[in-house]
């Protein structure tokens, strides 16, 4: 028999207030009667871990271990006696400590080095381009700007006898400005002026120094002493004080003539030179840590003055030099007069010291950074105290062995009464598993000891014969299982709560009477039980999904291969949720959802409401998937969800026992699902499902009013009420990977509540008067049309323009007999099969005759 949906439009007493159908949901017992299933059972198949097993299983007996770990404790404290004393000797610390020191020497003078050897690197460089006679005696200023940038100096540039050509850093740290000095030829005027970092280019003047003579400079005059005496091509120079910006080492490298440089002679006419700032050496050792108090001192070997260290070393107006024997911070000064006293001067010490200052013992290691004419001292000194402070502990832990073995003997003990009976904890977490069933999660391990190894392998035999079991065990039985412990209260007898009368409604009415509860209800709670026998009062939300052309399009084997794909889809669904999935037939599935079952899941802060519908939307999308990756007919998925107060639970005898719901939702979860695939929607729900948390959370409009039947059927004399029945297409959330997709999602948002506004069928205009409920029932047709010519192919937008159309007919009529308040709230659609005789024509009887 066809299928159809019949337009109603009722003036009879039906409900047709939504909040009638939550009414008789709020008026329904809460009653708890149960009965005892007498079996246990186990779900779903799963492959059971194999028994752990080793060389020693079932090898020792507990009397055995406990001898053994006695023994094992004295032997283990007489090893540690004798380990401590052993190691903790004084040889051992010196030497770590020598390493420790070497170890940090040895990084300063890679340090220095590595701030040194590149200025040299950079003054040899521009005196090779000059001698070659690539650079001009006076150098462009691009030139000078590239040089500075690559090497990074304090200072670049040639100097002649009577002019002067050097990029420098000018001003106080930390606000320094990158300046050109030069001096004129015939000029004994030294002129600084700004330079742009970025190019190079003059964008002013700084400063202008008078009565400057080249020639009579320290760095000319030490150089020039020194090139003989060295017999060499580049000079470092003395530390010198640059005002302002602290103490600065040069290099200069010679300069020859490039006319005569060509020919084979060195005539020198200059000098290339570079600057070095001490504030990056000094920085450097400022942030150096040996043991402690232990610190690092940097100093030239000649005359003793001090380059830098990690503590303080600088004089008291700030710009004069320190010689290491003035130093007041730590008594270093003390320790190197000291020093000197004992091996005469600093440059004759030994590499390694050790010797008393002020009272305080120390190690003092010395090592010498040379390069060219260049010689300077680095100590490491470490108090001894910071040393013999391990030492002291060590001796300390010598006295408290005595101690140790004590408490080592307490927690052996310990041990060994944590290690005996844990295989017993282990089999207590087991058996607490197998008791609700979970056996996916089961962990069966090995014992050394026999008779708890033995128990593992009669544990793992049991376990497996009970896996074969659980895949006949439908899933409300392991939600049972589940919320067991939290349900169960054997100190309080069961009673049954009497279901309060309906409140009455302004259309209709749904009465409930003590016979019709004791007809519903079965058996009643015995004492100690696990299992529920009969229905409980719970609110739940049924998923109905039909697979409208599944049957009929495809081959068996097609059926064969694609259902398995789908079984797997729900069957990961219910289990996420935690519903009790029942296979109806090949086509046709339920899905039942309600606290009790999906408090356990991530998800149990959400109404059942919000879970049944994501539900929906997920294997709407497994089928989806199926569809893009088989090669079938494209599966047609309809799915009704329905929600409520209703009766749920456990029906049946001794020998068959399954799990029902008892009243209007599986009806009309079903009826929605068909009335989907009419209308060619996905997903439908009723009114009851859409609450104010549900609504924030999904996409939904309404598509149609439907005759509905209460959650309770007529057991309880309630009858049908009018329900809106809506569309549900998406969640309202935009994943972040499709971001870019917002605005389109709110622009689908917008035409769903533009839709919403169109629908006009169901809602209270009781204060409009009737022509302005006229022009309600008119504005709505003009803008369904226009949504029309937008959207051709909306099916549903194309029906309810039919019916407000033949509303609008009938509104104009001035002699209707109904009211079109009237007409807008009891208008429904009935969805039912028909009975139709058909009888053959002629024609047919003579196309099914024989052919000749």
């Amino acid at each position: 028999m066809p299928m159809k949906i019949q337009p109603v439009v009722s003036t009879d007493s039906i409900c047709n207030k939504e909040s009638g159908l939550a009414s008789v949901h709020s008026s329904m017992a809460q009653t708890n009667a149960s009965i005892v299933l007498e079996d246990h059972h186990s779900s779903m198949k799963n492959e059971i871990a194999k028994k752990q097993s080793h060389r020693c299983s079932g090898c020792f007996s507990v009397q055995v271990f406990i001898i053994m770990a006695i023994t094992i404790l004295l032997m283990t404290c007489s090893c540690l006696v004798w380990l401590t004393s052993f190691l903790s000797t004084k040889q051992a610390l010196n030497d770590l400590t020598k390493d420790l020191m070497i170890s940090a020497g040895r990084n300063v003078l890679t340090y220095v080095d590595s701030q040194i050897r590149p200025i040299i690197a950079a003054t040899q460089t521009v005196a090779d381009d000059y001698n070659i006679g690539l650079v001009p005696k006076f150098p462009s200023f691009p030139y000078l700007h590239t040089k500075f940038n690559a090497f990074n100096p304090y200072g670049i540039g040639l100097i002649f006898s009577d002019e002067l050509h050097t990029f420098n850093l000018f001003g106080v740290p930390p606000n320094e400005v990158l300046s050109y000095y030069y001096k004129p030829v015939d000029e004994y005027v030294l002129y600084t002026m700004s330079v742009n970092a970025s190019n190079g280019a003059i964008t002013g003047q700084l400063k202008v120094t008078p009565n400057y003579d080249i020639v009579k400079q320290s760095y000319w005059v030490y150089s020039f002493e020194q090139f003989p005496k060295l017999k060499t091509e580049h000079v470092i120079g003395e530390p010198y004080y640059v005002p302002g910006g602290g103490y600065t080492i040069y290099c200069c490298v010679k300069l020859y003539d490039p006319t005569e440089y060509a020919k084979g002679n060195k005539r020198v006419v200059g000098v290339a030179k570079t600057n070095l700032s001490l504030n990056l050496i000094q920085k450097f050792l400022a942030g150096l840590k040996i043991l402690g108090s232990g610190f690092v001192l940097v100093s030239q070997t000649d005359n003793d003055l001090v380059i830098g260290g990690s503590i303080n070393t600088r004089a008291d107006d700030g710009i004069s030099r320190v010689s290491i024997y003035d130093l007041k911070d730590q008594n270093a000064g003390d320790l190197m007069k000291n020093i000197q006293s004992v091996y005469g001067s600093l440059a004759r010490a030994p590499g390694f010291i050790s010797l008393s200052s002020n009272g305080v013992d120390y190690y003092v290691l010395k090592l010498e950074y040379t390069l060219a004419n260049l010689v300077w001292a680095v100590f490491v000194v470490v108090p001894k105290g910071e040393i013999e402070l391990a030492t002291n502990i060590s001796t300390g832990v010598t006295v408290a062995v005595a101690v140790v073995v004590t408490i080592i003997g307490i927690l052996i003990a310990i041990f060994i009464g944590y290690t005996t009976t844990a295989p017993l904890r282990h089999l207590e977490k087991q058996f607490s598993k197998i008791k609700t069933m979970d056996f996916e999660h089961l962990e069966f391990i090995s014992s050394v000891f026999k008779e708890v190894d033995k128990i593992f392998v009669y544990l793992h035999d049991m376990v497996v014969w009970l896996n074969e079991i659980k895949t006949f065990v439908p899933e409300s039985v392991f939600v049972q299982l589940k919320n067991y412990s939290k349900d169960h209260n054997p100190q309080h007898p069961t009673s049954t709560n009497l279901i309060t009368p309906a409140e009455q409604s302004d259309i209709g009415s749904v009465n409930y009477s003590m016979s019709s509860i004791s007809s519903l209800l079965i058996g009643q709670k015995k004492g100690n039980t696990l299992f529920k026998m009969g229905l409980s009062a719970r609110n739940s939300a049924v998923v109905r999904i039909w697979l409208s052309n599944f049957v009929a399009k495809n081959s068996s084997h097609e059926i064969t291969s694609v259902f398995a794909k789908i079984s797997s889809g729900l069957c990961a669904i219910a289990k996420a949720v935690q519903a009790d999935f029942q296979a109806l037939s090949v086509d046709e599935y339920q899905l039942t959802l309600s606290p009790e079952s999906t408090s356990n899941t991530t998800n149990s802060k959400k109404s059942v409401q919000v879970q049944a519908l994501e539900a929906a939307l997920k294997f709407a999308k497994v089928v989806s998937n199926i569809n893009d990756t088989s090669d079938v007919a494209k599966i047609k998925c309809r799915i009704g969800v329905s929600s409520g107060q209703t009766y749920a639970g456990n029906l049946g005898c001794s020998s068959f026992r399954s799990f029902f719901v008892v009243g209007g939702l599986p009806e009309n979860a079903k009826k929605m699902s068909r009335l989907a695939d009419i209308l060619g929607c996905k997903i439908l729900t009723d009114s009851t499902t859409l609450d104010d948390e549900t609504v924030k959370q999904f996409v939904v409009r309404p598509v149609e009013r439907l005759l509905l039947y209460p959650s309770i059927h007529n057991e309880l004399n309630a009858e049908p009420v009018i329900s809106t029945v809506y569309e549900v297409t998406k969640e309202k959330v935009v994943d972040e990977s499709e971001w870019m997709y917002e605005l389109q999602a709110q622009e689908h948002h917008q035409q769903i509540e533009e839709f919403d506004s169109m629908f006009v069928l169901g809602k209270n205009y009781e204060y409009l008067a009737e022509y302005a409920l006229f022009d309600v029932i008119k504005a709505s047709v003009s803008q369904l049309e226009e949504h029309l010519i937008l959207h051709t192919n909306d099916r549903i937008a194309s029906r309810l323009l039919k019916i407000m159309r033949i509303l609008y007919q009938y509104a104009k009529d001035d002699q209707n007999a109904v009211s079109l308040h009237r007409l807008l709230t009891h208008y429904h659609s009935r969805l039912e099969y028909s009975l139709n005789e058909v009888f053959p024509s002629i024609s047919d009887l003579e196309s099914a005759g024989p052919k000749r």
